[in-house]
């Protein structure tokens, strides 16, 4: 994992609380740990999209839903991606 995607997914387990039987990061949380605003900065939303799909294509994490065109506002880690930091 290059610096960049482990940069986001150590934003994405930061901001996760829990939702019923899991934890969610949500966009807003994220995006602050990052200091990017993807919902107003296509840059950032280009961004913040590309790295969130390679690492939801790499298993560490599963996009919950879109909000304000930005992909993957809510965020589920997965067991990889927890594992990626506690193990």
């Amino acid at each position: 994992m290059d610096e960049q995607h482990e940069q986001f997914l150590r934003a994405v387990y930061d901001a996760r609380a829990p939702r019923e039987n899991s934890f969610i990061s949500d966009l807003d949380d994220i995006a602050e740990n990052l200091g990017i605003d993807p919902v107003r900065v296509k840059g950032d939303r280009d961004l913040y999209r590309e790295v969130m799909f390679a690492l939801r294509d790499d298993g560490y994490l599963e996009c919950q839903a879109t909000r304000d065109m930005v992909p993957c506002a809510w965020v589920k880690i997965t067991e990889r991606g927890l594992a990626y930091f506690e193990s």
